[in-house]
């Protein structure tokens, strides 16, 4: 809650300082602020996740690209967000021209972990393209940067893009051992959420051949979900008892 304010109060102090709209050529603050809070003025996690939302947002990445001078790094993040949620739109070869102008843009090693997420997000489009050499490629690459980094959470989920891609290629056994390996590293982040979306993915991929496993792992999803969603109500019980 205090963290929510102090981000608020950043905000006003942005508008008042600028006297106009964020997405205004004379706003030169966007481009100094962190990442994390760049993404949240631009994109709110409050914003619902549908068609007509993502696509709001898409025109509002592009007004701020129209309107604003940034640094590559600021620059290839709003390439890369507006590639995912064309991805997430079904528009893969729109996305694909964006998510590769975001890797033309990202040079330095703060844009490591973007690169990859960037690389994952192109094999995504290029596997549903049915592009798969393209996506494999992609998604290596994305496996290896994060692999160097260290980041157990983005490997976990380059893994699942990857049981995908096998899954397309029909080469089932591969598509199981990259969702296992990737549920041992969530278990080992004890990242609950991701671990209930790994158990459905192994459903769907063992109700191709073996319903009594695909029917275990779809219950072993729901229990999970169950859970995540008991602790998402008490957290906001706890919460409102705060407020």
């Amino acid at each position: 809650m205090v963290q929510r304010l102090l981000f608020f109060f950043l905000l006003l102090i942005l508008t008042q300082s600028c006297g106009e709209d964020y997405t205004s050529t004379s706003n030169k603050n966007l481009d100094a602020l962190p990442d994390s809070l760049f993404l949240e003025l631009i994109l709110p996690e409050g914003e619902k996740s549908d068609e007509s939302t993502e696509n709001k947002l898409i025109k509002r990445i592009d007004n701020l690209l129209l309107n604003n001078s940034f640094s590559p790094h600021k620059e290839g993040i709003l390439y890369y967000e507006k590639g995912r949620l064309l991805a997430n739109l079904e528009k893969d070869i729109e996305a694909t021209g964006s998510l590769k102008k975001a890797l033309s843009l990202f040079h330095s090693e703060e844009d490591k972990l973007y690169i990859a997420k960037t690389h994952r997000t192109l094999g995504n489009c290029y596997t549903f393209l049915d592009e798969l050499d393209k996506a494999s490629e992609h998604i290596m690459e994305a496996l290896s940067i994060v692999r160097q980094l260290g980041n157990k959470e983005w490997e976990a989920a380059v893994l699942n893009t990857m049981a995908h891609l096998k899954f397309q290629h029909e080469d089932i056994g591969m598509a199981i051992k990259y969702l296992e390996d990737a549920i041992k590293i969530q278990i080992e982040l004890k990242d609950t959420t991701a671990i209930a979306q790994c158990y459905n993915n192994l459903g769907f991929v063992y109700k191709n051949f073996d319903s009594v496993e695909s029917v275990n792992y779809f219950n072993k999803s729901i229990d999970l979900g169950k859970k995540v969603l008991l602790a998402a109500l008490f957290h906001i019980e706890i919460l409102d008892t705060i407020i």
